[in-house]
């Protein structure tokens, strides 16, 4: 309070010296003050006075370098984003995937079997050239080449090149899908490239599906829906093709019911019991395997049968690749009550085979196997096909020509009237086919059908039914009939010979050998000759013609014609299978005044596709005998 009194009364006191009227304060020189900025803030955020006032920090000056790095920063991206700008506006130069365009050019819907009708259309949209690109095609399991069916294919590649902008490229494939009907399969398309300045490899991948719409083969099975049990069973497979192109190294596999035993085939199984290779099927071509054997299981038991047909693998030629087609078969066993037997004398099951116009034995057995007694029993054998009417005989049945039938009942076999459980009994009979000409008439694959029918009648068991019957069918087959012949031509034939004829001792004289083939009834498949040339005859590598194969071994001196498949009525209906190939013949001294042969050891090998027997005929030898050469003299054949 004291200090505030003070202050009072000085001021007080310099107020009056200033207003006086002879003032005399001098004056005080202005205090130099510090040149500066002042911030003066908007609010009290000072503590004191002092810190109000306080001087400001000084301001750091810039160095000019810094400042035109700066400058320059700022410059370069503004000129940056404006460049960036430009070309994105316009889309220049700029490379995309999305303008890498794959198109399948093609139906959704094939067919299995048929090579694709589909192509790979790939397109640049960009508007700058891609390079290096590289187009594949991922397949499914089991395709093969379209160019080459034998050939397994997994994918297809090209290589490009340089793609220029709005371009497009377009590629067939080479493929052919397999597969059952109605499946889906997929492809997988994927393109690779490269733009410039980049060594980056950029892809684009597109997945295609296709619907198989039909199979390229039918198969059918023709098998029993209901035996009873211990029967014989026969199941008649038949594949065809229905592909354009000719479908190769076909096979089919057949996964048996339990209980079933495997008693044979025709053609007899490539592999085991159940595989067979059913070979190349050109387009229409048919194909017939039948299979023999007996189910066993209890009343009401049923069982399935897979029969599956597909070309076989690429790396094992006794696997399916891709199954074309699959059909399950259920048959049902059902009780025995009368037992009914066929013996033809079969190799294979209930079909045999004979030449044309052979008689054949037909066996017929039955059983009661019923816990009670039947009467009245009737046995009747009906006869289908190409038979000679008059060739039908039995012992003990009765020929019903006007019916095509033979009877065994009471009449002429009084055992038939009454049978007690247990019992059973044999008869026999005898057929034969046309002769060969009226069978040439009918066309291939003939056969004649008998069907055996047994009825008889029981009223001990009213829990079973009144007649009982049974049925049983078999056939017999007619063989083809294979013929090989040989001969020794000099003058004439496919080619100019030379030497001595009659042939000299210590002299080469060449001579032409021709085989011909003739075939009447049924194809024959794998056919094959085989022959020895002596010590002193040579091949002269003179064979003809082109489309034959016909090969020879020095090593082992031996010919091998590799005939393959004759159609049925080669050499009658049309020309015959003809192959010839020179020799040189020179002479012993040990020889001279005798024919020495040529060659020697013809063997004939081939099966026939219809009744399944195995066909063999064979040659001893062919001398220098050329009986069929119009320049042929006695004794021409003789080494002087």
């Amino acid at each position: 309070m004291q200090n505030s009194s003070e202050e009072k009364s000085s001021i007080e006191q310099l107020k009056k010296e200033l207003y006086a009227k002879n003032s005399n304060i001098e004056g005080h020189p202005a205090p130099e003050l510090t040149p500066g900025y002042v911030d003066v803030p908007s609010d009290w955020k000072h503590k004191t006075l002092d810190d109000a006032f306080a001087p400001p920090e000084k301001v750091k000056k810039y160095h000019p370098a810094l400042i035109g790095i700066l400058i320059a920063s700022v410059l370069f991206f503004v000129g940056a984003s404006l460049f960036a700008y430009y070309i994105f506006s316009r889309g220049e130069n700029v490379v995309s995937s999305e303008n890498v365009n794959i198109e399948i050019a093609g139906p959704s819907s094939v067919s299995a079997g048929e090579a694709l009708p589909v192509e790979i259309v790939i397109s640049n949209s960009n508007s700058v050239s891609i390079d290096n690109v590289i187009l594949r095609v991922e397949y499914p399991d089991g395709t093969r080449k379209a160019s080459n069916t034998s050939a397994g294919t997994s994918r297809e590649e090209w290589n490009l090149g340089t793609l220029d902008p709005n371009v497009s490229l377009r590629k067939k494939l080479d493929a052919v899908i397999y597969g059952e009907e109605g499946s889906q399969v997929g492809l997988v398309v994927n393109v690779e490239y490269k733009v410039r300045g980049s060594s980056a490899t950029f892809s684009k991948k597109k997945d295609v599906s296709l619907v198989l719409s039909s199979s390229p083969v039918s198969v059918t099975v023709d098998m029993p829906k209901e035996i009873s049990s211990g029967e014989p069973v026969e199941a008649k497979v038949t594949v065809v093709s229905n592909s354009t192109a000719t479908m190769s190294n076909v096979l089919l596999k057949v996964d048996y019911g339990f209980g079933f035993v495997f008693k044979g085939s025709i053609p007899n199984p490539l592999n085991g019991n159940n595989l067979w290779t059913i070979g190349n099927l050109a387009p229409g071509e048919r194909r017939i395997i039948t299979i023999q054997g007996e189910l066993k299981g209890e009343n009401g038991d049923s069982r399935a049968f897979r029969f599956a047909v597909g070309p076989a693998s690429k790396t094992n030629d006794h696997l399916i690749d891709t199954p074309l087609v699959t059909i399950i078969e259920t048959v049902s066993i059902a009780k025995s009550l009368f037992n009914l037997g066929l013996d033809l004398g079969a190799q294979v099951g209930n079909v045999a085979s004979t030449n044309a116009g052979d008689k054949v034995r037909v066996g017929v057995s039955w059983a009661n196997n019923l816990p009670v007694r039947l009467s009245n029993l009737e046995i009747k054998a009906v006869l289908f096909g190409p038979f000679e009417r008059t060739s039908v005989s039995s012992n003990d049945g009765f020929y019903k020509s006007s019916e095509n039938s033979v009877v065994w009942n009471k009449d002429n076999s009084p055992e038939l009237l009454s049978a007690e459980p247990g019992a059973s009994g044999d008869f026999e009979m005898g057929i034969a086919s046309l002769e060969q000409d009226a069978l040439l008439a009918l066309g291939e694959g003939q056969e004649v059908k008998i069907k055996l029918v047994a009825t008889g009648i029981q009223t001990s068991d009213p829990t079973l039914p009144q007649e009982i019957s049974s049925t049983i069918e078999g056939s017999i087959r007619m063989n083809t009939r294979l013929n090989f012949s040989a001969k020794s031509l000099y003058s004439t034939g496919a080619f100019k010979n030379s030497g001595a004829i009659p042939p000299q001792a210590d002299k080469i004289t060449t001579y032409t050998i021709v085989w011909t083939l003739t075939n009447d009834l049924n194809k024959v498949s794998d056919a094959s000759v085989t022959a020895i040339l002596p010590q002193n005859v040579n091949w002269t590598g003179m064979t003809g013609p082109a489309n034959e194969n016909i090969s020879y071994d020095p090593a082992t001196r031996k010919i091998l014609w590799r005939i393959g498949q004759v159609s049925a009525g080669t050499g009658l209906k049309n020309l015959p299978r003809i192959v010839s190939f020179q020799v040189a013949l020179e002479p012993s001294l040990t020889q001279v005044g005798s024919a020495p042969v040529l060659v020697e050891q013809m063997s004939l090998l081939g099966k026939d596709s219809w009744s399944g027997l195995k066909i063999s005929d064979s040659i001893d030898f062919v001398t220098t005998l050329i009986e069929n050469d119009p320049m042929y003299q006695k004794d021409f054949e003789k080494v002087r």
